[in-house]
């Protein structure tokens, strides 16, 4: 039996990141944390990289088609960044990268959770995990 791929979380904040670990955990989940696809334009990859340090686990940087955003957080230490711009681009972004032992992709690594609007992120990755197989719920009474 082959193991499922990781589950991919967009998360925004450090309370987020701390519930989706968790819950994650507690339904055995693999799960992998990633900034919103090219949120880095707004807060900077500095954010993520000091959000990936709090957590005490990497978090993929997305930096969309922002070549610059990609090279700040391969800069800042970030060990794997989405870059979906120019695949010679992100050939020589991932160059650089891996020597200082990290990666370029040009997509997420797993299989995106989308929360539907208001839904909290336990009951999102909750949900995905039902619908994947990944989790025995107890029957329904009544």
């Amino acid at each position: 039996m082959t193991a499922a791929a990781p589950l991919v979380l967009a998360v925004t904040g450090i309370e987020e990141a701390r519930a989706a670990s968790r819950a994650a955990r507690e339904l055995g989940l693999p799960l992998r944390l990633a900034s919103p696809r090219g949120a880095v334009r707004q807060t900077g990859a500095a954010y993520y990289r000091a959000l990936s340090r709090e957590l005490g686990e990497e978090l993929v940087i997305d930096c969309d088609d922002a070549a610059g955003f990609a090279l700040e957080a391969i800069r800042l230490g970030a060990r794997d960044v989405v870059f979906r711009g120019d695949a010679d681009v992100r050939r020589r972004l991932d160059a650089m990268a891996r020597t200082l032992g990290g990666r370029v992709r040009s997509r997420l690594p797993g299989t995106p959770v989308r929360p539907r609007p208001g839904e909290p992120v336990t009951a999102a990755l909750a949900r995905v995990a039902a619908g994947r197989g990944d989790l025995s719920l107890p029957p329904r009474s009544g």
